[in-house]
């Protein structure tokens, strides 16, 4: 019986492998390596902006005080049963 499973494993990979069709034979010349057209620079020819943080205070930020933090608290307590076993977060999650 085990030979007779390998027997059909061996050929059913025979069989998939006969399905995989060869590559495309290009009847073009061999194109040379190098592009036609000279390839656009990647470096940025304007400089780049960074993220600057400011410290802000709540009443700028608008909506969150009719935001609903419920969920937000529900699912950080329910991480804590995970994160609580970590050192960094044991004072935050008590």
């Amino acid at each position: 019986m085990k030979n007779q499973l390998s027997f059909a494993a061996a050929a059913a990979l025979l069989f998939l492998n006969a399905c995989v069709s060869p590559p495309p034979v290009s009847t073009s010349p061999v194109r040379s390596a190098v592009p036609e057209k000279p390839v656009a620079s990647a470096v940025p020819t304007e400089p780049v902006r960074t993220a600057m943080l400011k410290p802000a205070d709540w009443n700028a930020l608008t909506g969150w005080t009719e935001d609903d933090i419920q969920p937000a608290w529900d699912a950080f307590l329910r991480s804590c049963t995970v994160l609580k076993n970590q050192p960094l977060w044991q004072d935050t999650c008590t």
